[in-house]
């Protein structure tokens, strides 16, 4: 899901499973990239350290990004 406000759009982004997901895709509009703010998954936090991965934005505007496990993932949203 999306928050908005003044300073910008965040990308939120929850995997409830324990499975790793890589190459995962998700629909998007105008976006023209996306920086990881926060990953529940960092190792400070108790987590595997599956941080910073790589984002792929396609040619059609779909993200295509790895989810952690039984991880919170938020991304600052660029538009074109």
């Amino acid at each position: 899901y999306l928050r908005k406000s003044n300073e910008g759009v965040l990308l939120c982004i929850h995997n409830f499973t324990p499975q790793f997901h890589y190459e995962y895709h998700l629909a998007t509009h105008g976006i023209r990239g996306v920086e990881e703010i926060f990953n529940s998954d960092d190792e400070r936090y108790g987590g595997s350290g599956k941080v910073q991965m790589p984002v792929k934005v396609n040619y059609n505007g779909a993200l295509e990004l790895s989810l952690a496990p039984l991880a919170t993932t938020i991304y600052r949203v660029y538009y074109e």
